[in-house]
C-alpha cells in the first residue's frame, strides 16, 4: 500500500474504499470522495519498470465503474507526460468498463519506461469506482524507505486518519483542537477545532495548520494546493515559464523557478522538460514524449543468421526452405506483407520487439472493430471474445479481447451505434453588450450611461443575477462583474482573477473548484468565459470592464434589468424593477441601482486645475 497514492477516499472509508481496495480481485474497489476528474490513483513501483497495459474493473457490488480514463507517467513524480493517441497526438482517452466486474485490457502504444503511473478517471458510470492491474516487466520491487528526504513526490497528499475522538470531526481534525477529546455537535454537523459545520465545509489541517475550503497555499514541497473541503486536497506542482533554447525549467529548494541544462550525454525532451540519456532514444521504449519520434527505421536484405524454430519456418514456390533473417544487434526483424520473387517472406530489421503472427479481427454482430494501438490485420474469433452476461443492463455491452498475445495489435468491438455523451453548450442567439458607456439590450435598443453599482439582468424567477460594479479609491477605479447563481456569487475583476466564497483565484485555479457543477470558466488571452451548467447563461468579461452576456431564445421573457425584457419589443426595455415604464435613460438606469462604495473619480473641476497649473 505504500506505493499506492489516492487523492481521496469516499466518507473516510479508508478499509473498504482505500488503498487495498484498488487491487483487481478486490471485493471493492477504490471510491473517492467526488466524482471529479482531480481524482487519480498514483502507483510508485520504486525505480523504473518498463509497462505496456492495464487492466480495470468497476467497482463490485455497486452498480459504477469508470468509463473513460487517462494514463500519466513520471519518472519523478513531478513532470507528468500524458499518453497521446499516436494518430492525432491528442491526449489519448483510454475506454474502460461496461459493467462492475468484468476485466478490460487497454495496452500502450509503446513500451512505456517509467518509475509512476497516474490513473485518471475522465468518465464513469454513477460514480467513480475502479480496480486495476497494471501491465509490464516483471522486477522485484526494492524497498521504499519511510524517511523524507529532498526527493519527496511533488503530489497531493492525503490527509492522515485523525486520532479516535468521542465526537463527529472533521477529518484530519488534529486531537489538539479538540477540547478534552469530547465535542458537541447535533446531528448532520461535525467539530472544525472552532465551531460546528457541515462536513463539506471542514477545512484542511496539514502540519497543525487549517487551511480552510477552497483556500490556495503552497506545500513543503513547492506544490501549489488547494483545499476541497472535508479534509481534502488537490495540488499541482508549480508551474515555471518556459526557458530558452536547450534550457529547461526546474524548481529549486526554494521554490523559485530557474533554468538548467542538460548533462554531458543528455538531450533534452523538450515536450515534457526532462533530460534523457542520449543512449535512450530511439531504443524502441517511451521514456517521455519525443524520445521514439522521428525514429529512423533502417531497411536491408535478409540473409541466413540462425534457424527458425520448425514451427515458424517458411518454403518457397519450388518447395525449398526461406532463408531466416539477420538483423544487427539492437534490432529485430519484422516480416512485411512483400514476398521475393521466389515466394519467400520479405523482412525489415527494426529497433522493435518482434511481433508475433496475429489473426484477422473479427467482432459479434452489431459491433464494428476499433483499433486502440495498431491498424495492421489480426483475427480475433468468437471463442477468443469475452461476452458480458448480464443482459439485464440497458447499455450496449463492449468486448474485449481475452488472452490475446500482448505484442499483437489491440482492438475493441464496439457497438455500431454508440452514441457518446457530450456536453450541450448554452445556444447563444441574442447578446446584451456594456461596452464603455454604450448599453445595448437584448432587443437592441442602445443607450449610453455610466454604471456604478447596478443589476445588469436577473430572472423573474430570482434564481440568478448579473451586477455590474464600479469603485473608485485615489483617483483609481476598478470594475467587477457579479454572478450570482443559486445563492452562489461568483466576482470577476479587470485583473483576470475570480473571487470564490471569499478566496481570489486564477482562472486556471477556478476550474478545479468544488462547485465546477456550477459552471465552466476559461481564459483567453485578456477574456474570460464563463458558461453556466445550471442556467442558461453565456458571460464574456474582458480586462477593460467591457461585458457580453449571452442568452438563447428559449429565455425569451424570462428576465429583467438594464439588459432590457428580451421579448422583441425594445419600446418597454426601459422598464424599473416594478415592470413600469420610465421616461428618462437616467431615471432607468437609476432604478436598477443597488447599493456599494463610492464609483465617484475624485479629480480636479478643470477651472481648478487651471487655476493650479498658474501658480
Amino acid at each position: 500500500e505504500d506505493q499506492v497514492h489516492i487523492t481521496s477516499v469516499f466518507g473516510q472509508q479508508f478499509e473498504k474504499y482505500g488503498k487495498s481496495a484498488i487491487l483487481l480481485d478486490s471485493n471493492t474497489g477504490w471510491k473517492p470522495a467526488r466524482n471529479s476528474i482531480q481524482e487519480y490513483i498514483r502507483i510508485d513501483f520504486g525505480d523504473s519498470r518498463d509497462l505496456s497495459g492495464i487492466k480495470t474493473k468497476g467497482m463490485h457490488g455497486e452498480y459504477s465503474w469508470v468509463e473513460a480514463f487517462q494514463v500519466s507517467y513520471s519518472n519523478d513524480g513531478h513532470r507528468w507526460n500524458i499518453m497521446k493517441d499516436k494518430n492525432t497526438q491528442a491526449d489519448r482517452i483510454f475506454l474502460g468498463n461496461y459493467d462492475s466486474d468484468s476485466v478490460v485490457s487497454q495496452y500502450f502504444d509503446k513500451l512505456v519506461n517509467a518509475r509512476y503511473l497516474r490513473i485518471t478517471p475522465m468518465k464513469w458510470h454513477t460514480s467513480i469506482g475502479m480496480r486495476l492491474e497494471v501491465i509490464g516487466c516483471y522486477k522485484p520491487y526494492i524497498q521504499l524507505s519511510t524517511e523524507r528526504t529532498s526527493t519527496t513526490v511533488l503530489i497531493p497528499q492525503l490527509p492522515q486518519q485523525p486520532e479516535q475522538v468521542d465526537c463527529e470531526a472533521c477529518p484530519g481534525l488534529p486531537r489538539a483542537f479538540i477540547n478534552n477529546g469530547t465535542c458537541s455537535c447535533r446531528p448532520g454537523l461535525v467539530w472544525d477545532g472552532k465551531k460546528c459545520l457541515p462536513l463539506e465545509l471542514c477545512p484542511c489541517f496539514i502540519n497543525q495548520i487549517r487551511y480552510e475550503k477552497s483556500q490556495i497555499f503552497d506545500n513543503e514541497d513547492c506544490d501549489e494546493c488547494m483545499c476541497l473541503g472535508e479534509g481534502q486536497l488537490n495540488c499541482a506542482p508549480k508551474e515555471c515559464p518556459p526557458c530558452r533554447g536547450s534550457l529547461h525549467p526546474e524548481v529549486n529548494l526554494n521554490c523559485q523557478c530557474i533554468c538548467k541544462d542538460c548533462n554531458q550525454g543528455e538531450k533534452l525532451c523538450a515536450t515534457s522538460n526532462v533530460c534523457l540519456a542520449e543512449e535512450k532514444w530511439c531504443d524502441g521504449v517511451e521514456h517521455c514524449l519525443d524520445d521514439e519520434v522521428g525514429c529512423d527505421v533502417e531497411e536491408r536484405s535478409t540473409t541466413p543468421a540462425y534457424l527458425p524454430e520448425p514451427a515458424d519456418q517458411r518454403f518457397s514456390f519450388d518447395g525449398k526452405l526461406c532463408p531466416p533473417p539477420r538483423c544487427d544487434p539492437g534490432t529485430s526483424p519484422i516480416e512485411t506483407e512483400v514476398e521475393t520473387l521466389d515466394g519467400c517472406p520479405y523482412y525489415k530489421c527494426m529497433n522493435r520487439y518482434t511481433r508475433p503472427t496475429c489473426p484477422t479481427p473479427n467482432c459479434p454482430p452489431g459491433f464494428t472493430i476499433q483499433f486502440t494501438v495498431d491498424s495492421a490485420p489480426m483475427k480475433l474469433t468468437q471463442a477468443d471474445t469475452q461476452l458480458s452476461q448480464e443482459s439485464s443492463i440497458k447499455r450496449p455491452k463492449r468486448y474485449a479481447t481475452k488472452n490475446l498475445q500482448q505484442e499483437c495489435p489491440k482492438f475493441e468491438c464496439i457497438p455500431i451505434e454508440v452514441k457518446e455523451e457530450t456536453k450541450t453548450p448554452v445556444a447563444v442567439d441574442k447578446k446584451c453588450t456594456y461596452i464603455g458607456r454604450t448599453m445595448t439590450t437584448f432587443d437592441d435598443l442602445v443607450y449610453k450611461q455610466d454604471m456604478c453599482h447596478h443589476i445588469l439582468m436577473e430572472s423573474v424567477n430570482n434564481d440568478w443575477k448579473v451586477e455590474y460594479h464600479k469603485v473608485c479609491k485615489n483617483k483609481k477605479c476598478e470594475r467587477f462583474l457579479h454572478i450570482n447563481i443559486d445563492a452562489e456569487t461568483l466576482s470577476l475583476s479587470e485583473d483576470m482573477k475570480i473571487e470564490f466564497n471569499k478566496n481570489t483565484y486564477s482562472t486556471k485555479q477556478a476550474r478545479k473548484l468544488t462547485h465546477s457543477d456550477l459552471f465552466d470558466i476559461s481564459q483567453i488571452g485578456d477574456t474570460i468565459l464563463l458558461t453556466s451548467k445550471t442556467k442558461q447563461l453565456w458571460i464574456q468579461w474582458q480586462k477593460n470592464g467591457q461585458v457580453e452576456i449571452g442568452v438563447p431564445f428559449t429565455e425569451a421573457g424570462k428576465m429583467r434589468g438594464l439588459c432590457g425584457n428580451f421579448n422583441s419589443d425594445l419600446s418597454d426595455d426601459k422598464s424599473n424593477k416594478y415592470g413600469q415604464l420610465v421616461r428618462s435613460t437616467k431615471e432607468f438606469v437609476d432604478s436598477w441601482s443597488i447599493p456599494g462604495p463610492s464609483c465617484e473619480d475624485k479629480t480636479c473641476p478643470k477651472d481648478v486645475q487651471n487655476k493650479a497649473w498658474k501658480l
